[in-house]
């Protein structure tokens, strides 16, 4: 898997700086000499530069440590310029030591890719059972039942729903009007969902400059705010998407020392609060917050993994009737289970290019939306991270109805699948080809 990753990363996705040769401009350097005003006094210079490819204000303190004393530095940050008044021996020391300091800086160019697979795989089976009788003498109707379905499920009418078996409605009468309806159903629903989300913001930045890029939408919400006179509905928005924040703090020919912070938020679901004085709950977005802090050097063209924020939840949940859902025949008509197996897997790669030409650079973005899709189904198919799971099965489904079937099969001809291998025909070959007579074991 390292290597499949590392040949998504080498060439093709790489970004294409124009080849056009950098020259930077010439410096702006204006110099006059003073002439001494008498023997005790030293003939000085003054100094006039502008900064091409540095800023004047930064720049400031470690010029007056170059003139000392015996100088003086001022700058005009508007035009980012400097003027220093200097002895004239130190002239030549001071004019070398700004056009050093006046040096052009690479940029540091980010590519990252984001990818996070979501698996989930999940089962529930539920049962319901009505008994209703009508008196057509006294007009009354009577309503039995047991229902085992989970809160907020429900099994809306006879002709069922997507994964709802409807066995059997027995519905009987009388000419006199009286009325019985018996109504068994049984619901399994097998679930799953595969999901990935990609991303792949670049962005480039200066030296001890940061650089920011924010994706994604703001999700609305409804909050109310109670008073002693009235109610007020305001609205709030929570961000979601994806964000990326880098900050170059050294950088070398071959070498960046960076701060780098992902960050993905991400719309889980809804949740359901009680509002004061109404009778609607308040729908309030839950969304996850995934993010990484850190500083870091890293070469030029390298390529750096981060996260491996992997995670699996098992949630499994039963509904028994007391008593009932433990008889050994038809226990499980009055048991109820949910199982959902959740496996979620986040990564950060960054690829590091310095740039030490600060014309154009240019990406390929079908190269790069090549990359990321080839990246998912590298993590998507990786048997460590996710294992391809079989359909959930219920603690018990195994020994589904197992009474049952031991006394309708018998537990010495029963198949491991719980299905009897049905007997020859009499008179019909044996297995290995001879009939009933021939066999020695008959």
């Amino acid at each position: 898997m390292i290597q499949r990753i590392q040949s998504l990363f080498s060439g093709t996705a790489k970004p294409i700086v124009q080849t056009r040769t950098f020259e930077p401009a010439k410096p702006y350097m204006s110099i006059r000499k003073i002439p001494a005003k008498d023997e005790l006094s030293s003939p000085r210079a003054v100094i006039v530069y502008r900064m091409r490819f540095a800023d004047v204000s930064k720049a400031q303190d470690a010029v007056e440590g170059i003139v000392g004393e015996n100088g003086t530095v001022e700058i005009s940050a508007n035009q980012n310029m400097i003027v220093i008044n200097l002895e004239e021996n130190a002239l030549e020391a001071v004019k070398d030591s700004l056009l050093a300091l006046d040096q052009p800086q690479p940029q540091v160019l980010v590519e990252a890719q984001i990818v996070e697979v979501q698996l989930e795989r999940g089962e529930a089976r539920d049962m319901n059972l009505s008994y209703t009788q009508k008196d057509a003498t006294t007009g009354h109707t009577n309503t039995y039942g047991i229902g085992m379905s989970s809160p907020g499920q429900k099994f809306t009418d006879s002709n069922g729903s997507a994964g709802q078996v409807n066995f059997f409605p027995i519905d009987t009468g009388s000419k006199d009007g009286d009325n019985s309806n018996l109504n068994i159903m049984l619901k399994w629903l097998a679930t799953s969902s595969d999901a990935k989300i990609l991303a792949s913001p670049n962005i480039i930045a200066d030296l001890n400059s940061e650089a920011t890029m924010k994706t994604g939408e703001e999700i609305p919400y409804n909050e109310a705010a109670v008073t002693n006179t009235a109610v007020t509905n305001n609205f709030k928005f929570k961000k979601t998407g994806i964000n990326l924040r880098i900050r170059p703090l050294l950088i070398n020919e071959d070498t960046v020392r960076l701060e780098i912070q992902p960050e993905i938020n991400l719309l889980l679901r809804y949740d359901e609060f009680p509002q004061t004085g109404s009778s609607t709950p308040v729908k309030v977005p839950v969304v996850s917050i995934r993010n990484i802090s850190t500083i870091l050097t890293a070469a030029d063209g390298e390529v750096i993994m981060m996260g491996g924020l992997y995670s699996s939840e098992r949630s499994e949940r039963l509904r028994r009737v007391p008593y009932l859902g433990e008889l050994p025949l038809i226990g499980d008509l009055f048991t109820g289970k949910d199982l959902t197996i959740y496996d979620k897997q986040l990564l950060f790669f960054m690829k590091i290019h310095i740039l030490p030409s600060p014309y154009s650079v240019l990406t390929d973005p079908e190269a790069n939306a090549s990359t990321l899709r080839s990246l998912g189904e590298t993590l998507r198919g990786s048997p460590i991270l996710f294992r391809e799971k079989e359909k959930p099965k219920y603690t018990a489904e195994q020994d589904f109805f197992p009474a049952f079937r031991s006394w309708w099969f018998g537990p010495e001809e029963a198949r491991p699948d719980g299905l009897k291998e049905p007997a020859a025909p009499e008179g019909a070959p044996a297995p290995d080809g001879k009939s009933p007579a021939e066999d020695p074991a008959k």
